[in-house]
C-alpha cells in the first residue's frame, strides 16, 4: 500500500492524475479517488483535424487557391519557429535528422533509404551526388474515415520550401504518390 501511494503521489505532482477524497464512511480518513488528467491523444487527434478542416473550408471560402497560398505562408511561418527551436536544415546529416526524427515524432513512420544516384533525374539532383529519400508510410492527418485535409498537406509543403529556400541542400516533396506514400528526398549537391 505504502509503495503504491508513493508512486501515486509521484504521479499527483506530474499532474498527470488528480485525487478527490470521498466522505468518510465510519472512523479513519476517507478514502482517496485517483484520476487521469492525459487526454485520449487519438480523440484529441481526431478534433484537431475537424477543426482544421473546418478552418479550411472557411478560409477555401469560393477561392481554393487562396487557401493553398495561406496554406503555404502558414507552413513558412511554423518553419521559421522549427527553426528558432533548433531544426535545422543546413548540412546534409541535420537536415536527415531533423526531417526524420519530425517525422516519427509526427507520426509519418518514415523509412530511410540512402542511394548514390548515378543519372541525372526529375529530381534535380546532380550526377554523382548522395541522396536520402525518407518514404513517409502513414499519415497523421487522415482521418478515422480515411479523408485527407488536403490544407495540412499544403501546410507541409510550404514547411518544406522555406527549409529548401534556407538550406544549400536540395529538398524535395512529393506528396501522395501512387501508393498513397508521400516521399522526401535530400540531395547532397556540394560534394
Amino acid at each position: 500500500v505504502n509503495t503504491a501511494r508513493g508512486h501515486l503521489d509521484e504521479l499527483v505532482e506530474k499532474d498527470a492524475i488528480f485525487s478527490t477524497t470521498t466522505t468518510a464512511n465510519g472512523r479513519g480518513r476517507p478514502s482517496l479517488l485517483y484520476k487521469l488528467r492525459i487526454p485520449d491523444n487519438q480523440a484529441v487527434a481526431n478534433e484537431y483535424l475537424t477543426l482544421i478542416s473546418v478552418i479550411a473550408e472557411h478560409l477555401a471560402g469560393d477561392n481554393p487557391e487562396h487557401a493553398t497560398m495561406l496554406a503555404r505562408r502558414i507552413g513558412k511561418d511554423w518553419a521559421y519557429r522549427m527553426v528558432e527551436e533548433g531544426f535545422s536544415t543546413q548540412t546534409f546529416e541535420e537536415a536527415v535528422t531533423s526531417l526524420s526524427a519530425h517525422c516519427r515524432e509526427m507520426g509519418f513512420d518514415p523509412v530511410i533509404t540512402h542511394q548514390k544516384q548515378e543519372t541525372e533525374q526529375v529530381h534535380l539532383c546532380q550526377q554523382e551526388t548522395e541522396q536520402v529519400h525518407l518514404c513517409l508510410r502513414s499519415c497523421p492527418f487522415v482521418k478515422s474515415n480515411g479523408e485527407l485535409i488536403n490544407f495540412a498537406c499544403e501546410i507541409h509543403q510550404g514547411m518544406l520550401e522555406l527549409q529548401r529556400d534556407a538550406s544549400p541542400l536540395k529538398i524535395i516533396l512529393e506528396p501522395l504518390r501512387d501508393n498513397g506514400e508521400c516521399h522526401i528526398t535530400v540531395c547532397d549537391d556540394l560534394n
